[in-house]
Protein backbone atom coordinates (compact mmCIF):
# COMPACT_ATOMS: atom_id res chain seq x y z
CA UNK A 1 0.00 0.00 0.00
CA UNK A 2 2.75 2.64 0.93
CA UNK A 3 4.88 1.48 -1.72
CA UNK A 4 1.65 2.25 -4.28
CA UNK A 5 1.19 5.88 -2.36
CA UNK A 6 4.90 6.55 -3.18
CA UNK A 7 4.58 5.75 -6.86
CA UNK A 8 1.65 7.62 -7.51
CA UNK A 9 3.23 10.72 -5.99
CA UNK A 10 6.02 9.77 -8.00
CA UNK A 11 4.18 9.76 -11.16
CA UNK A 12 2.40 12.84 -10.03
CA UNK A 13 5.56 15.17 -9.52
CA UNK A 14 6.82 14.36 -12.80
CA UNK A 15 3.70 14.63 -14.43
CA UNK A 16 4.02 18.20 -13.21
CA UNK A 17 7.75 18.66 -13.44
CA UNK A 18 6.98 18.00 -17.15
CA UNK A 19 4.09 20.88 -17.58
CA UNK A 20 5.76 23.00 -15.65
CA UNK A 21 8.64 22.73 -18.46
CA UNK A 22 6.67 22.89 -21.49
CA UNK A 23 4.21 25.79 -19.93
CA UNK A 24 6.99 27.70 -18.01
CA UNK A 25 5.92 30.85 -20.39
CA UNK A 26 2.67 30.92 -19.03
CA UNK A 27 1.86 32.83 -16.15
CA UNK A 28 -1.26 31.69 -15.44
CA UNK A 29 -0.75 27.91 -15.72
CA UNK A 30 2.03 28.10 -14.06
CA UNK A 31 0.65 29.50 -11.34
CA UNK A 32 -2.47 26.42 -11.62
CA UNK A 33 0.34 23.99 -11.23
CA UNK A 34 1.52 25.49 -8.16
CA UNK A 35 -2.03 25.53 -6.92
CA UNK A 36 -1.87 21.86 -7.57
CA UNK A 37 1.53 21.37 -5.97
CA UNK A 38 0.00 22.95 -2.43
CA UNK A 39 -2.96 21.05 -2.64
CA UNK A 40 -1.34 17.69 -3.26
CA UNK A 41 1.15 18.36 -0.20
CA UNK A 42 -1.92 18.85 1.95
CA UNK A 43 -3.36 15.32 1.20
CA UNK A 44 -0.23 14.07 2.24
Amino acid sequence: MRQTYMDHHLILWSSLCMSVCILSDDIKKRQAIITAVMICLECS
